[in-house]
């Protein structure tokens, strides 16, 4: 009897424990982004409050990571979204190997690696591929793990969130809209 009670607490322990982590996802999410309503569709794997970075993974493997930036002006929005962009891209810019060698003189992804801009309905995303680590696959097809998409809304009047959405694989943009707006982002999505 004794060993039937300490497996049912247990039991109801783990339901209390994930439970609590879909919530800790949306209440941290609320601190920077009152309007956001995921559902409690994910559960927080990873979360840093200085820089703010929310990472979360869903039952079916998808994955998101929130990051805040903070600005003064229309201008410096920019600016921030252009650095961001301008970060991921420049993994993938020809370069000269940086070893001498016979095996080759320069390096460079195939076209099928490289970002792509997706114009969709109201706003802007790019996509690239991104590895189990979450870190961008650049030129290996075996370490494509996610199609990331990347986007972002203006939470409020000087607050911007920084969202790349991790799918199992590369959708239409038609089916990006509807995961997208599925998620509930009650902000302003932004076009570059």
């Amino acid at each position: 009897m004794k060993k039937m009670n300490k497996i049912v607490s247990i039991f109801f322990y783990l339901l209390i424990v994930t439970s609590c982590q879909k919530n800790i996802f949306e209440q941290n999410l609320k601190t920077i982004f009152q309007e956001a309503d995921f559902n409690g569709e994910f559960n927080q794997t990873s979360f840093s409050s200085t820089p703010f970075i929310l990472i979360g993974e869903s039952k079916n493997g998808e994955k998101i990571k929130i990051r805040n930036f903070i600005f003064k002006n229309d201008n410096e929005l920019m600016n921030s979204i252009k650095r961001v962009i301008t970060l991921y891209d420049s993994q993938f810019v020809f370069s000269v190997a940086p070893y001498p060698g016979q095996i080759t003189t320069e390096i460079e992804c195939g076209s099928n690696y490289k970002p792509k801009k997706l114009i969709l309905k109201s706003f802007t995303a790019i996509r690239y591929f991104s590895n189990s680590r979450l870190g961008l696959a650049i030129c290996n097809n075996d370490k494509k793990n996610y199609a990331q998409y990347l986007f972002f809304i203006k939470a409020s009047e000087n607050n911007v969130l920084a969202i790349d959405l991790y799918l199992e694989k590369e959708v239409s943009t038609e089916e990006l809209l509807e995961r997208i707006g599925h998620l509930k982002l009650n902000g302003k999505v932004i076009t570059f």
